[in-house]
C-alpha cells in the first residue's frame, strides 16, 4: 500500500504554523533579552523656564523595564509636585523589543526663583535606580504660552478671542501682533500647530501662508516645544515669517493649512492583554514598531486674520524719504582723516534696527556742494529668523573737489509706526583736512621728429576709384626648365651670400654695444603693451578687465609722445591723435568706468563683465591704435 501523500492546503497550514512559531520564539527571545538588562532612569521637565502658576510636566522614566513600581516621591520648596500616573511602553525594531516605564508628575510653581529637583533614587524590580539632578527658573507674573518668542494672549489662552478646540488632536493659529499697520511696514508673523504631546506625530511639509495685499519672507525651519493649556499638554510647531503690506485697506492674512502625520492610539491600547491574545497578535503584526495604532494624515487649517493698513501720511514727507519703515539709529565713519585734494575719503554707514531693510536705501548728502561721491556697495546682517531686526551698512568714495575742513555729513529719512511720524537723522561733523592744490591741464605734447602735432580736423576720406570694366586672360609665356646642376648656376652662389650678410649686420650690431635707455624704455613699454592685450582677452572682472584697458591707451600715448603712462589722462590720449567723435567717447567712458570702479566699494569690484561691454570696450581700443597707425 503506498503511504498517503499530504494535499497543498496541509502543507500551506504547516508552513505558516512553522512561520508563526519562529516569529513567536524571537519575539520572545527579545523580551527575555530586554528584560535582562540593566535598568536606566532619566529625568526631564517639560520646559526649563515657566512662570509662576503656569504647570508643567516632570518625567523618570526607566528603560529595560514594563511593570511600574511604587513612584518616588518629590518634595521641593516653592514647587508643587503631584504624582499623575505611570505610562508603560514597548517597542521593537529589527526584532530588538525596548521596554520602559515613565513616572509622570506635574509641577505647578508656587513662587519666583531658580529651584532643582534633586537626585532620586528608588527600587524597580529590586534594583535600586537613581535620576539626575534637573534645574528651574521661575519668573514672576504670567507668562506667555509660547515662551518669549511667541506673540499670543497670556494665562494658556488663546490669542485674538480664539478658543483653542480642546479634545482635537490638533490645530493651528495665525498670531499676529498687531491689528493695525501703515503701507511698507514690515510685521512679524507666527503660525502655530498645536498636536496633543500622548500621541506620536512628524509634519508633513512646509507650509504656505496665503493671502494677497502683501510680501512675505521664506520661512525658516519651525522651533519646537511643549506647551501646557487648560490641563494638557500639547507639543507646538512654531513657524514664523515676515510680511509687509503693499496697498492700504483691509488686509487677510491666512488661511493657512499645517499637514502631519500622527498614530492614533487604539482604543484597547491600555487593557492588560496576554501575549498569547488573538488581539495581541493582530495588534503586534498590523503595527510592528509597537506603535499600537493607525497612522493617519491630518490636516490643521488656521483660520485667517484681519489687518487695518493705513498709507503713510503726506504731511511733513522729507525729500530724502525713499520708503524705509521702522526704527532706525545711524552711525557714519570715514577714513582717512587727511587727503590730498582729489584723493577719496571712504565713508561707512551703519543703518540698525527693526524694519524693512529691503527698501532701505543708502542715505543721503546732507550738502553735496564740492563732493564727488560714487556710487555704494552694500551688505545686511539679520539679527533673527526672518530679517526683520538687524543692520544694513553701506561703504561708498566721495572725493573732495575743494578743500573741505569736515567730513560729508549724511541724512537718512524713516517713518516710525509706533511714534506716527517721520524722522530724520544726520550725522554730526567730523574733522578732515583737505591738503594740495588742483592738479594742472597735462601740457601739450612736442613735436615727435620734426611733425608737428596735428590739429584736431576731421579726416578726409579717401576717394574710391571707379571700378574698371572685367579684364581679360592673361596669357604668360614660361621658359624652358633647365637640367643644369644646381651648384653650377650662379644664382645658387648669389643665394648663399643673403644668410653670410645677415649674420655679419647681425655681429655688427652686437659689437656696437647695448641699445640707449630711450630705445630699452621703448621696448619695455611694447612688451607690457603686449601683455595688456592679452589680459584684455583674458580677463572676465569689470574692475580688472578696465584697468587693462586704460593702461593700453596710456601705453599707446606713452610710446607716441614720449610721456610717462601714469601722467596720461582721457584728455591728454585724445588730444595727440586724429580721432572721430565716437572713438573720443568710447575712451572717455572708459577712464570714467575704470574710475567709478576704483571708488565705488567693494561690490562693483568683482562685477562680471558683459560681452556687449567687451566688445565695445576692444572696437574703441582698435579704433584708438589704428588712428596712429593711419598716420
Amino acid at each position: 500500500m503506498r503511504p498517503a501523500v499530504p494535499n497543498s492546503s496541509s502543507r500551506v497550514i504547516c508552513g505558516r504554523l512553522a512561520w508563526w512559531l519562529l516569529i513567536l520564539a524571537v519575539y520572545c527571545a527579545g523580551i527575555s533579552s530586554a528584560l535582562a538588562q540593566d535598568l536606566v532612569a532619566t529625568a526631564k521637565l517639560s520646559r526649563q523656564v515657566a512662570a509662576v502658576g503656569e504647570p508643567l510636566q516632570f518625567e523618570i522614566r526607566v528603560d529595560g523595564t514594563r511593570r511600574p513600581s511604587q513612584p518616588p516621591e518629590i518634595n521641593v520648596d516653592g514647587l508643587d509636585i503631584r504624582f499623575a500616573g505611570p505610562q508603560t511602553r514597548m517597542e521593537m525594531r529589527n526584532f530588538e523589543v525596548s521596554l520602559s516605564v515613565t513616572y509622570i508628575y506635574q509641577v505647578i510653581p508656587q513662587r519666583a526663583g531658580q529651584f532643582t529637583i534633586p537626585p532620586l533614587t528608588f527600587q524597580q524590580e529590586n534594583q535600586d535606580v537613581r535620576t539626575q539632578a534637573v534645574g528651574l527658573r521661575v519668573e514672576p507674573g504670567n507668562r506667555r504660552s509660547l515662551g518669549s518668542g511667541g506673540q499670543g494672549a497670556q494665562g494658556g489662552t488663546p490669542p485674538q478671542g480664539q478658543s483653542g478646540p480642546i479634545g482635537r488632536v490638533g490645530w493651528a493659529e495665525i498670531v499676529v501682533p498687531k491689528q493695525s499697520a501703515y503701507v511698507g511696514e514690515t510685521i512679524p508673523v507666527e503660525l502655530r500647530l498645536f498636536v496633543d504631546s500622548a500621541i506620536k506625530w512628524s509634519p508633513e511639509s512646509m507650509p504656505e501662508l496665503e493671502g494677497e495685499g502683501f510680501t512675505k519672507t521664506k520661512m525658516p525651519e519651525p522651533r519646537s516645544e511643549r506647551v501646557a493649556r487648560d490641563g494638557r499638554n500639547y507639543d507646538v510647531l512654531t513657524f514664523r515669517t515676515a510680511i509687509t503690506p503693499s496697498r492700504a485697506g483691509k488686509v487677510k492674512i491666512g488661511p493657512s493649512e499645517v499637514i502631519y502625520n500622527a498614530v492614533i492610539p487604539r482604543a484597547q491600547r491600555n487593557r492588560q492583554r496576554s501575549a498569547f491574545d488573538d488581539d495581541f497578535f493582530q495588534d503586534f503584526f498590523n503595527d510592528p514598531f509597537g506603535n499600537m495604532g493607525r497612522r493617519e494624515q491630518r490636516k490643521a487649517v488656521a483660520e485667517p486674520v484681519e489687518l487695518d493698513v493705513r498709507p503713510l501720511p503726506a504731511e511733513g514727507k522729507p525729500a530724502s524719504f525713499s520708503g524705509a519703515v521702522g526704527s532706525f539709529t545711524m552711525a557714519v565713519e570715514g577714513t582717512p582723516a587727511s587727503v590730498q585734494l582729489g584723493d577719496p575719503v571712504t565713508m561707512r554707514v551703519r543703518l540698525a534696527g527693526r524694519g524693512n531693510f529691503d527698501r532701505v536705501n543708502a542715505p543721503e548728502l546732507s550738502d553735496p556742494s564740492g563732493w564727488r561721491p560714487y556710487p555704494p556697495s552694500s551688505s545686511f546682517e539679520p539679527e533673527d529668523e526672518v530679517a526683520y531686526r538687524g543692520a544694513k551698512s553701506f561703504e561708498m568714495a566721495v572725493i573732495a573737489e575743494e578743500k573741505k575742513t569736515a567730513m560729508p555729513q549724511f541724512e537718512f529719512a524713516y517713518f516710525d509706526p509706533e511714534a506716527e511720524k517721520y524722522v530724520v537723522l544726520r550725522s554730526e561733523p567730523t574733522p578732515l583736512s583737505v591738503v594740495g592744490e588742483p592738479k594742472p591741464a597735462a601740457p601739450s605734447p612736442a613735436p615727435i621728429r620734426g611733425k608737428p602735432v596735428p590739429q584736431e580736423t576731421p579726416p578726409v576720406e579717401p576717394e574710391v576709384p571707379a571700378a574698371t570694366d572685367i579684364l581679360g586672360l592673361r596669357y604668360d609665356t614660361q621658359e624652358t626648365a633647365s637640367f643644369k646642376p644646381l651648384h653650377l648656376r650662379p644664382a645658387f652662389w648669389w643665394a648663399q651670400l643673403l644668410p653670410a650678410a645677415a649674420l655679419l649686420l647681425l655681429l655688427a650690431s652686437r659689437l656696437r654695444g647695448r641699445p640707449s635707455a630711450s630705445a630699452a624704455q621703448a621696448a619695455a613699454l611694447r612688451r607690457e603693451r603686449s601683455e595688456v592685450r592679452t589680459r584684455l582677452l583674458r580677463e572676465s572682472s569689470s574692475a580688472e578687465f578696465y584697468d587693462a584697458a586704460v593702461r593700453a591707451i596710456q601705453l599707446e600715448t606713452a610710446l607716441q609722445t614720449g610721456h610717462l603712462p601714469e601722467a596720461v589722462d582721457a584728455a591728454t590720449a585724445c588730444r595727440v591723435r586724429q580721432l572721430s567723435d565716437e572713438t573720443v567717447r568710447g575712451v572717455e567712458q572708459i577712464f570714467s568706468a575704470r574710475a567709478a570702479m576704483r571708488y565705488a566699494g567693494s561690490s562693483s569690484e568683482n562685477g562680471h563683465l558683459t560681452d556687449a561691454q567687451r566688445a565695445d570696450v576692444l572696437a574703441t581700443l582698435n579704433a584708438f591704435k589704428n588712428s596712429h597707425d593711419e598716420n
